[in-house]
């Protein structure tokens, strides 16, 4: 992943966040916007992305059998149902953690 927010919008981010935590290919992932309006998150993170950092949010979702959470600083979570945590942050990290679900 790039530093900060980078180039990609966040419905690009959260696709290669889930192919990479599954080991499979973007393109033979489900298209994103069968499990959320992609351009509705591209719009509500790109206004998070220019405002002031006193806003805070994240939105949750399941997208290919993953629970994915994004959130106002660029960080994509990605959780394979009933397993550990992939963190991918903005910075290229990649952590992983045991199993926590989210709400």
């Amino acid at each position: 992943m790039t530093e900060g927010w980078g180039s990609e919008s966040v419905s690009q981010r959260v696709v290669l966040a889930v192919a990479e935590e599954t080991g499979r290919n973007p393109t033979d992932l489900e298209p994103l916007h069968r499990s959320i309006d992609s351009d509705g998150l591209n719009d509500l993170f790109d206004s998070y992305s220019e405002a002031s950092r006193s806003v805070n949010g994240e939105v949750s979702f399941r997208y290919a059998d993953h629970e994915v959470s994004v959130s106002d600083d660029g960080q994509v979570e990605v959780t394979a149902i009933g397993t550990a945590v992939a963190d991918n942050s903005p910075d290229g990290r990649s952590i992983s953690s045991p199993g926590e679900e989210r709400p």
